[in-house]
C-alpha cells in the first residue's frame, strides 16, 4: 500500500508501507476500503478529484462512528481545505487509471486530536474508542444442531471477514485447537462463565458476546439473530433479538453479512449511549482510594488514564493506605461510574464520601 500525507490542494508521497493489522482493528480515526471512481478531463484531474472525494467520504464515516446516530443530521460539511487539515495520511490499496478515469480503493487516517477539536467546535457529543476488545462467538443453527467451530458455519465466516473499525474492537477467534477446547457451541449458548473467560483470555479480553443466528431449515431466506453478553463491559443494544428476511436476489451469505453489520452498529450505538462525552456538562468530584500498597496505586493510575470521561485528576494526598483525588470529568455522575467500572474501578458512596476501589480483572485472577 502506498501512503500519502495531505497538504491543502496537494498530496506528497511518504512511503510504501503496509498498515499494521492491529491498527486496522483498534484505530477509531481510520477508514479503509473507500471506493472512488471519477472521470475528468485528464488522468491527473480525475485522480486529484477522486482523492478529495475519498477523504470526504472517509471523514463522514469517522464522524458517524464517533457521534450517536441521533446527531448525524447535525454533522457539518467541511471544505476540502478543512478536511485536509484533519487528515493524517491517505493510503492507496488498489488503483486503475485511464486517460480520463481514476478508480481506486483508499485508506484514510485522520488526526485524533484534530477530529476531537472539530467535534467540540461543532458542539457535538461523541464517544472515545473502547480500548479492550470484545470476543465474539458466532453460533449458527439450521435445525436442531448448533455450530460454532465446525462447518458449515456461514455466520462465523461473515463475522471473520468483517473489518473491525468501530468504537468497540471486535475479535472473532481463529478456531484453533485451543479455541475449540476452550468453549463449545453448547457452552457458549449456556453462557458458561469459565469457558467464555477461557476463550476471551486467549485474545487478551475479559468480555465475550455470543451472537446466535437461527436459520429455519425450511426457509433459507430468513434468519433471527440474538445477542448474549458475558462480562460487565459488553455494551448490549436495547433490543437483543433481530429478524431478517432476504431481499429479492439476496444470497444467504449477503443476508448474514447484513445482519452482522447491523449487530455491530447496534453494539456501537449502545456503547456511545453509555460513554458519551458531553463537554457542556462536567464537574469535579473528590474521591478517596483505599490502597493496599504501591501496586494498588499504580493500578488505579493506569486505569484512570484509560477513562475518556476523566479529563484530568489531581492527587491531593497520597500515603500507604489511601489516596485522595479530585476528578475533573465530563458527563454526569452515572456516566462516570459506568466508565470507571468498565475500566476496572468501582466508585461508590459510603461513609459520607465517594470511595473508588480497583477491581480484580479476569486477567489478573488467572
Amino acid at each position: 500500500m502506498r501512503w500519502f500525507a495531505p497538504i491543502t490542494g496537494l498530496l506528497v508521497l511518504l512511503a510504501a508501507s503496509a498498515w499494521p493489522a492491529m491498527a486496522q482493528m483498534t484505530d477509531a480515526f481510520s477508514v479503509s476500503g473507500v471506493a472512488v471512481d471519477v472521470r475528468a478531463a485528464s488522468a491527473a484531474a480525475a485522480r486529484e478529484q477522486a482523492l478529495a472525494e475519498g477523504q470526504q467520504v472517509a471523514l463522514r464515516r469517522v464522524l458517524e462512528r464517533l457521534v450517536p446516530a441521533a446527531y448525524h443530521d447535525r454533522l457539518p460539511a467541511p471544505s476540502p481545505a478543512e478536511i485536509a487539515a484533519l487528515v493524517r495520511d491517505v493510503g492507496i490499496e488498489s488503483e486503475k487509471a485511464s486517460s480520463v478515469r481514476y478508480i481506486a480503493n483508499l485508506s484514510v487516517r485522520f488526526r485524533g486530536d484534530a477530529i476531537r477539536g472539530f467535534l467540540r467546535a461543532a458542539g457535538l457529543p461523541y464517544a472515545e474508542a473502547r480500548r479492550q476488545p470484545v470476543v465474539v462467538l458466532p453460533v449458527y443453527t439450521e435445525g436442531a444442531e448448533a455450530t460454532l467451530w465446525g462447518d458449515p458455519n456461514p455466520w462465523r465466516y461473515v463475522w471473520a471477514r468483517r473489518r473491525s473499525e468501530g468504537l468497540v474492537p471486535i475479535i472473532v477467534p481463529l478456531g484453533e485447537l485451543a479455541d475449540v477446547t476452550a468453549v463449545s457451541a453448547e457452552q457458549a449458548l449456556a453462557a458458561d462463565p469459565a469457558a467464555l473467560a477461557a476463550v476471551a483470555g486467549r485474545y487478551g479480553a475479559t468480555d465475550t458476546l455470543v451472537a446466535l443466528a437461527v436459520a429455519p431449515p425450511t426457509d433459507g431466506g430468513a434468519v433471527e439473530v440474538r445477542l448474549f453478553a458475558s462480562g460487565p463491559g459488553v455494551p448490549l443494544p436495547e433490543r437483543s433479538s433481530f429478524q431478517y428476511v432476504a431481499a429479492e436476489g439476496e444470497t444467504r451469505d449477503a443476508l448474514l453479512a447484513r445482519a452482522a453489520a447491523d449487530a455491530v452498529f447496534a453494539i456501537g450505538e449502545a456503547y456511545k449511549r453509555e460513554n458519551l462525552l458531553e463537554f457542556d456538562r462536567g464537574a469535579t468530584m473528590a474521591t478517596v482510594v483505599p490502597l493496599g500498597g504501591l501496586d494498588d496505586w499504580l493500578t488505579v493510575r493506569r486505569r484512570l488514564d484509560r477513562v475518556p470521561q476523566v479529563r484530568a485528576y489531581q492527587v491531593v494526598s497520597l500515603n500507604r493506605t489511601n489516596a485522595a483525588l479530585l476528578l475533573d470529568f465530563v458527563g454526569d455522575q452515572q456516566q462516570l461510574q459506568t466508565a470507571l467500572m468498565r475500566n476496572g474501578l468501582e466508585l461508590a458512596w459510603a461513609d459520607g464520601q465517594w470511595l473508588m476501589h480497583p477491581l480484580a480483572t479476569a486477567s489478573e485472577q488467572r
